[in-house]
């Protein structure tokens, strides 16, 4: 029996949602306008659950991207799945956003062979947040925030046939990383590639303590204070 499983992306610029159930079928829907996950999430979460033809009352699971990536998008995600889970006595299932990012690299490159697939989600400057797995989905590079250079990877390449790269950064990554032996596929996470992740953790029943989860921010948020908010404070 499929289990009904709502799936909420919202560690990208853009902020998505896809339903998991009966017969195999997942219903996917993304905002319109970036940056606009408060006012958006609570509206895809309806199209999902009408165009499913179910109550929120069948759902078995949320899932969320659990990060690392935008800081707002995270706690947007979390709270509101909180929220549905905490209502509709529901466990949460969190997965991490760059191996989501791995599991669909794999899905659309496992024809390469021995390569290393790397999954970078943009941050600050010449910054992103990666990890490394092989083919099986096996965490070989931890997941660290990560300065690019012109080097990047070379120790790597003597260790695997080709290295696949995928995210949304893979164009900042291309700009700054001299090398031949580098595939670029640019994947900007959303929710529809959670869903294989979300229905195995669900089997496996691989939840969140409801009352203590907090998403992988990996660092502090880049918070600015405006000039007139300094000078009036001092």
């Amino acid at each position: 029996m499929r289990s009904n499983i709502l799936c909420l992306e919202t560690s990208a610029a853009k902020c998505s949602v896809a339903l998991t159930y009966a017969h195999d079928q997942i219903i996917y829907k993304e905002a319109a306008v970036s940056y606009s996950h408060v006012s958006q999430i609570t509206l895809l979460i309806k199209e999902c659950i009408e165009e499913a033809n179910i109550k929120f009352e069948e759902l078995d699971a949320v899932a969320i991207s659990g990060g690392p990536g935008s800081y707002t998008g995270l706690r947007v995600g979390a709270s509101t799945a909180k929220g549905i889970c905490f209502a509709k006595d529901i466990p949460l299932i969190a997965l991490d956003t760059l191996q989501v990012i791995g599991h669909t690299l794999i899905a659309h490159e496992a024809n390469h062979g021995k390569s290393l697939y790397i999954s970078i989600i943009d941050a600050r400057r010449d910054e992103v947040y990666l990890a490394g797995y092989d083919k099986e989905l096996d965490q070989v590079l931890d997941t660290q925030a990560f300065i690019l250079s012109g080097d990047s990877f070379k120790s790597e390449s003597d260790h695997y046939g080709q290295i696949i790269i995928g995210g949304d950064a893979t164009a900042k990554a291309a700009d700054i990383i001299s090398s031949n032996r580098i595939i670029y596929r640019h994947i900007i996470p959303n929710a529809s590639h959670m869903a294989e992740l979300a229905l195995k953790a669900f089997s496996e029943q691989v939840f969140e303590q409801l009352s203590s989860y907090t998403p992988s921010y990996l660092k502090s948020p880049n918070i600015t204070v405006s000039k007139k908010q300094f000078f009036r404070n001092n």
